[in-house]
């Protein structure tokens, strides 16, 4: 569970301000896994499920 091709992180997914995450973003993982951001909405998973994997 929890190996990911979803794009997130460095270079792909802007924050905010407008600038690019960069670098190793755990919670962004976390974030994406647990909402609509994952791209395969099948394996959509709970925010406690995403933290203990």
């Amino acid at each position: 569970m929890l190996s990911s091709d979803t794009p997130f992180g460095s270079g792909v997914m802007q924050r905010r301000d407008g600038k690019y995450f960069t670098g190793f973003e755990p919670l962004l993982g976390i974030h994406c896994a647990a909402n609509d951001l994952n791209l395969n909405k099948d394996e959509i998973v709970t925010v406690e499920q995403a933290v203990n994997c």
